[in-house]
């Protein structure tokens, strides 16, 4: 039996007041989520916990948390691998010899839990819920002890990403500020972009045959890559295909020498829980810095990742935006210019009737030569 849950909260209370055991694995808590949990708890319920630092994990939960394993039955790891972003949201309770599962987009947070839009999805298949239970138990195997050492630790470096938070937020106000301008204000000439690529599609042959082509390059570049799990790439293979941007070939040696590296990136590109503008300056920071992932190469992920969100930001492309008169508001990042830009790139696919930003490259590329 399976169950669509809007609103995970609504659900789980009723359960958590029946577990006598329960498992939670989670990308991010905070601690009105964990206050959650335990408000509608049995007392005497075994409590298991896995956790992720990926996301900005509140450090009293985790000191909460810590507090817990010496007075109850709590137990809890936190997932360590440095070279793989830990993002479930898995809610296991079981109420006798019966298990109940919740899978989703639901963090164990305040949001998560009551006011954002969320998904989860009830489970009370047995065997789909044992496979989860050993799901968990494989990962926690695999993750360190919760310590007060960790918590005292964890709590200095929360503060430098709070610090950090703020300031994307602050530029993501400035971003949405600004998305809110009208489409004459991003692209100047943007009748004479619309009839030029109204041109384009009115060849409807042709216009199929390009998108045909992009839809075969995408399944190309994917299994190049293996996505989305990215643990088979053939680098190779992935230069040579020259469609939605040509890559410089002096970057090939640094990818093939780190690998998992390059895996860390892709998978922050392909994280839809991020927002796209912080998604974009993570993969510019210090942090995920690839000699050889430039703008170029980026862009061409999340174009292969969600052809349907993102655009391809090269030379070419650029060219012909700014031959139409491309201008972009002053005084935010580079995430939050290239969020726009898609956005108006989308608005520009609706109103010409093109597929997506993969088909409509090709004309920019066209466009930009």
């Amino acid at each position: 039996m399976k169950e669509i849950i809007p609103t995970l909260s609504d659900s789980l209370e009723k359960e958590l007041k029946l577990a006598n055991e329960i498992w939670i694995a989670v990308s991010l808590m905070n601690l009105s989520g964990l206050k959650f949990i335990q408000e509608n708890i049995n007392k005497n319920c075994k409590q298991n916990y896995l956790l992720g630092v990926d996301l900005p994990t509140d450090p009293e939960a985790f000191k909460k948390l810590n507090e817990m394993q010496f007075n109850s039955e709590t137990k809890v790891r936190v997932f360590s691998d440095k070279k793989i972003f830990f993002h479930p949201k898995l809610y296991l309770l079981q109420h006798n010899d019966r298990i109940t599962a919740y899978i989703g987009s639901a963090n164990c947070t305040d949001g998560g839990l009551n006011k954002n839009i969320e998904l989860s999805i009830c489970i009370k298949d047995e065997q789909i819920c044992r496979e989860l239970k050993n799901w968990f138990e494989k990962y926690y195997q695999e993750s360190v002890p919760l310590t007060t050492e960790f918590v005292e630790n964890y709590k200095k470096d929360f503060i430098k990403r709070q610090n950090i938070k703020k300031q994307d937020e602050k530029i993501a106000k400035k971003a949405k500020e600004s998305s809110t301008k009208s489409f004459d204000k991003i692209i100047k000439n943007k009748e004479k972009l619309i009839e030029r690529l109204k041109k384009y599609r009115k060849n409807e042959k042709a216009y199929l045959k390009v998108v045909e082509t992009r839809e075969r390059n995408l399944r190309e570049l994917r299994e190049s890559l293996d996505y989305p799990g990215f643990n088979k790439m053939d680098i190779e293979k992935f230069f040579k295909i020259k469609e939605l941007g040509h890559l410089i070939e002096i970057a090939k040696p640094s990818f093939k020498r780190n690998e998992d590296r390059l895996k860390k990136l892709m998978s922050l590109l392909c994280n839809e829980n991020i927002d796209i503008a912080e998604r974009y300056n993570k993969a510019l920071s210090k942090e995920f810095k690839l000699e050889g992932a430039n703008r170029a190469f980026i862009t061409k992920i999340l174009t292969i990742h969600r052809p349907d969100l993102y655009y391809v930001k090269n030379n070419k492309s650029e060219r012909a935006l700014r031959k139409y008169g491309k201008q972009l508001p002053r005084g935010i990042s580079e995430g939050e210019k290239y969020k726009i830009m898609c956005e108006e790139l989308k608005k520009l696919c609706r109103k010409t009737d093109i597929k997506d930003l993969s088909v409509l490259d090709h004309y920019l590329y066209i466009e930009g030569r």
